[in-house]
């Protein structure tokens, strides 16, 4: 995964920043979908 967003960065961390990168994915996709559930809310009300 990070070999092809930074192919010549030679990186030690490569698990954990994998890692971390999932998790903030995951976390954004959440986010997203709270967002837009509540703009569904607020469309329903006008």
């Amino acid at each position: 995964m990070l070999e092809k967003v930074l192919p010549n960065a030679m990186l030690k961390a490569k698990p954990n920043l994998e890692s971390r990168i999932r998790t903030f994915k995951k976390l954004l996709q959440i986010l997203m979908k709270k967002e837009m559930i509540s703009m569904d809310a607020k469309l329903m009300f006008l």
